[in-house]
């Protein structure tokens, strides 16, 4: 049976900006489909839109496992008979200089940050053109701007961007939405444990974001989509300095490396 509420299908939900997102939309008045790996997280939030009113489901699964994204657009169909609203928010990221990179962490961050992202997207294409609905990706001021210590992420945020962009060309003509969320440095649990980039930030006096401002702007871009959204000041004048005065900004950007070189590499969860 079809749900009378709008529908939504948020990845990486048991914390951070993912969860975040979801009981914000469960405000707006989605159903809200909850996924991440962590099903004792997930059934907390799950119960809180509950007890607000809303609804909301949740099914834990590891997107980087084979035909997970498959499986995740059949289980959306099954319980809801529709879906308006993708949210992509799942990914992973280390920092680390490159050179000390391991080979398999490499593959993980490609494999959760973008293929993840790109086998779910396809997988839930036919339900969101039937709906004429959105795509939202979450990615990051590391997408537009150049990251040092965290290369290889910034790197797949870069290319979650780009694919956000040729989809929002591609789907035009089908009534399906694509939006990039590019935050800048937001708090965490994973980063305040493991001195990730708004450790860093904070040293630098750089503004940072809470998860929940971050879910207010997925909010507002479910509502009337944009194009790619940065959410901070410093994104936003990073990326035009970058491509007006790129000497400049590389000088800019040495100094910050300098001031946050990782002493020990860390893992951390995207959102």
């Amino acid at each position: 049976m079809e749900s009378s509420k709008k529908v939504a299908l948020v990845t990486g939900a048991s914390s951070g900006i993912g969860r975040a997102a979801a009981l914000a939309l469960a405000r707006e008045g989605y159903a809200v489909l909850l996924t991440a790996r962590r099903a004792e997280r997930l059934a907390g939030a799950v119960e809180e839109i509950r007890r607000s009113g809303g609804a909301a489901e949740f099914v834990a699964c590891d997107l980087a496992g084979p035909g997970a994204a498959a499986l995740l657009a059949r289980d959306v169909d099954s319980r809801f008979g529709r879906l308006d609203l993708l949210v992509n928010n799942a990914g992973w990221g280390y920092c680390s200089p490159l050179a000390r990179v391991p080979e398999e962490v490499v593959r993980m961050m490609i494999e959760l940050n973008l293929v993840a992202p790109i086998l779910l997207t396809k997988e839930c294409l036919p339900a969101l053109r039937r709906s004429r609905g959105t795509i939202i990706n979450i990615a990051s001021g590391s997408g537009l701007l150049p990251s040092p210590w965290y290369a290889v992420y910034g790197a797949t945020k870069a290319a979650l961007v780009s694919l956000s962009d040729s989809l929002r060309i591609e789907e035009r003509d089908n009534g399906v939405r694509v939006v990039s969320i590019c935050p800048g440095p937001v708090w965490s649990e994973f980063f305040q444990a493991s001195g990730g980039a708004p450790v860093h930030a904070d040293r630098l006096g750089i503004k940072i974001q809470t998860a929940d401002e971050i879910g207010r702007i997925i909010v507002r871009h479910a509502r009337r989509p944009g194009r790619t959204v940065a959410t901070t000041g410093a994104v936003r004048l990073g990326g035009f300095l970058s491509r007006f005065a790129p000497r400049l900004f590389d000088l800019i950007a040495l100094q910050w490396a300098r001031k946050v070189r990782p002493e020990v590499e860390q893992p951390f969860l995207h959102r």
